[in-house]
């Protein structure tokens, strides 16, 4: 039984395009980590990250050593600039790390709030 993807050609464009906006993260089962695929339309925004910024009272130099990527890079993405998916999902996993939750849009659009414990960080 031939598989129906078999055949298929990967092109230059879909691979950037895939690279740019699917983040694979890995979720620990009792066994196996399990690959999650999250598409990057569903990530934070830059307003996120400048509140989330502003409520941990980091820097921007701060926020780019915790998440390993330059300071330009973290304001751009607060600018709503180009950024990789892979990026804002290490961006979003600093700033989580560090006591923020990220609100999805629902209604009353996206936000941000401390975790339970970082109340008056």
């Amino acid at each position: 039984m031939a598989l129906p993807f078999a055949n298929m050609s990967v092109h230059a464009r879909d691979l950037r395009w895939f690279r740019s906006n699917v983040v694979i993260q890995y979720q620990r089962s009792h066994r196996d980590a399990i690959p999650i695929l999250r598409l990057g339309h569903h990530m934070i925004t830059g307003s996120q990250v400048r509140m989330a910024r502003a409520a941990l009272k980091l820097s921007v130099r701060d926020l780019a050593a915790a998440a390993s990527v330059s300071p330009n890079t973290v304001t751009r993405i607060e600018a709503d600039g180009t950024s990789n998916a892979a990026t804002l999902a290490a961006v979003q996993r600093a700033l989580e790390e560090a006591g923020v939750e990220f609100i999805p849009e629902n209604g009353g659009g996206p936000g941000v709030r401390l975790k339970p414990g970082n109340i008056g960080a």
